[in-house]
């Protein structure tokens, strides 16, 4: 039986481009299909970004779409997206530390090289902080500054505009 690979590809356009093709005589590939010639009955495949090959339908045993993982951000990927200046929350376990830990500041730098970025503290003046990227954790891109998101505690007792001291929209008469 002559398996036709046009037909596959048409019925699964949106699950990948990639597919595990097996010959009759047992070879598996991993390919990614580059061209259908339907006249000539032939596939031209990239065999995992190395190589290429033309492939005649009735050499194929099976051809099944390969789906694919979900794409997971690193954090060497996060860092490569996020601008210098960007105020982070570093989580990780630096240091001797058994426990998660957070270092925080503004981007400085990258060096790949040394695998470290530099964080620059807005809240110690000349304070900047070297952090290996192997040892983190998560990167938290949120925050605008060192601190909660929002204050712990709603102030309840406030003072007006009119020097008076009110609370819950009533004023104090102590």
């Amino acid at each position: 039986m002559t398996i036709n690979p046009v037909e596959i590809i048409l019925e699964n356009p949106e699950i990948s481009d990639f597919f595990i093709l097996v010959l009759k005589d047992g070879e598996a590939l991993k390919v990614e299909i580059l061209q259908v010639d339907q006249t000539q009955k032939i596939i031209h495949v990239s065999i995992e970004d190395e190589s290429t090959r033309l492939i005649s339908f009735d050499q194929i045993e099976m051809l099944e779409p390969l789906q694919e993982e979900p794409y997971i951000e690193t954090i060497d990927d996060q860092l490569k997206r996020i601008p210098m200046g960007k105020y982070l929350m570093v989580w990780g376990h630096f240091g001797r530390s058994i426990n998660q830990t957070c270092e925080q500041g503004e981007l400085k730098s990258i060096d790949w090289n040394q695998r470290t970025i530099l964080l620059r503290s807005r809240v110690y003046e000349g304070q900047e902080n070297t952090v290996n990227i192997d040892k983190i954790d998560y990167i938290d891109e949120s925050r605008e500054g060192s601190g909660a998101r929002g204050p712990a505690v709603a102030p309840d007792w406030y003072k007006g505009a009119d020097g008076k001291w009110r609370k819950n929209g009533r004023e104090y008469e102590g």
